[in-house]
């Protein structure tokens, strides 16, 4: 089960979910990641990997903050060679406000 925050739906196009991350046909140009557990960090990866501008937000102190020490250090290593541009851990998100596209 694929976890949302309250009062936010995914609309998969801006608000997304890795599962909708899975179809994608080309890559964004940024995006926002928010958990740094291992899947948003493993996402976080790819997409930076490709060339989008990755910033990872998350709620606890630190990236994977479920694994042990040198798992996360193993991580934050894979994030930090894959050039994600900003890592924000101790960042509660209050609220997403989507952009209206312009044509």
């Amino acid at each position: 089960m694929i976890r949302g925050l309250p009062g936010v739906e995914f609309d998969g196009t801006q608000v997304i979910n890795s599962d909708h991350a899975l179809g994608f046909k080309k890559v964004p140009a940024s995006l926002i990641v928010l958990g740094a557990g291992a899947v948003g960090v493993e996402f976080a990866s790819i997409f930076a990997t490709f060339g989008a501008k990755v910033t990872i937000v998350e709620l606890l102190p630190r990236l994977i903050p479920i694994e042990d020490g040198l798992s996360r250090r193993r991580a934050g290593a894979g994030v930090q060679e894959a050039r994600a541009r900003r890592c924000t851990p101790g960042t509660k998100v209050e609220k997403v406000v989507v952009a209206r596209r312009t044509a």
